[in-house]
C-alpha cells in the first residue's frame, strides 16, 4: 500500500515547506478512509493502518495517536508496537510512546517483550509486579537481578525479598 500512497503525497504535496501540515493532512485523509472501512465493516488491511500510523508519528500527533488508541481504532499488532518504541527512540516527545507498547504488548500476550522493555527503562519494580501477577515463576530472574544491582544502594534493598522468593522457588 505505501507503494500507492507515498507517490500520491509526493506528487500532490510538493516540498514546499509546509510538509508537517501535509503529513497533518495526510493522516487525517487516511484516517477518514479507515474509519470508512470499519464503519462498513470492511476488514482494514495493516498495512494502511501502518502508514497512517507513519504518518501521524511523523507530525508529532502523539494526542491523536494516544486517543486513536484508546478508541480501539487501530488493531494492535507487534508492528505497531516496534513503531511505537522507535518513535519513542527517536523522539523524547514520545516518551510516552514506550507505555502504550508494553500495555499493547500485554493485549497481545507478549509478556517476555513486556517483561525487557520494564527492565530496559529499569522499572524493576514494575517488572516484579508483573511477574508476580501473571505468576511467571522464575521469569527473566538473572536479568531482573543485573538490573535491580545497577540501580542506586539505597532501591537495591527494596527488592532483596523478591530474589529471596525466586531463589527458594528454583
Amino acid at each position: 500500500m505505501e507503494h500507492i500512497f507515498k507517490p500520491l503525497i509526493s506528487t500532490q504535496f510538493p516540498a514546499n515547506g509546509k510538509e508537517h501540515e501535509n503529513e497533518v493532512y495526510f493522516s487525517s485523509v487516511m484516517l477518514e478512509y479507515i474509519h470508512s472501512l470499519i464503519e462498513l465493516e470492511i476488514p482494514v488491511n495493516p498495512s494502511i493502518q501502518l502508514l497512517c500510523i507513519d504518518y501521524i508519528i511523523e507530525s508529532n500527533q502523539l494526542q491523536r495517536l494516544q486517543s486513536l488508541l484508546q478508541g480501539r481504532t487501530f488493531i494492535d499488532s507487534i508492528e505497531f508496537a516496534e513503531r511505537l518504541i522507535n518513535a519513542a527512540e527517536v523522539n523524547n516527545e514520545f516518551s510516552q510512546a514506550v507505555q502504550m507498547a508494553i500495555d499493547m504488548y500485554h493485549r497481545l500476550n507478549k509478556y517476555e517483550r513486556v517483561i525487557e522493555l520494564l527492565l530496559k527503562e529499569k522499572r524493576v519494580e514494575d517488572v516484579i509486579k508483573y511477574v508476580e501477577k501473571l505468576q511467571l515463576k522464575g521469569t527473566k530472574a538473572k536479568e531482573i537481578l543485573k538490573v535491580a544491582q545497577e540501580l542506586p544502594l539505597k532501591e537495591r534493598h527494596l527488592y532483596v525479598e523478591y530474589f529471596s522468593k525466586v531463589i527458594v522457588s528454583l
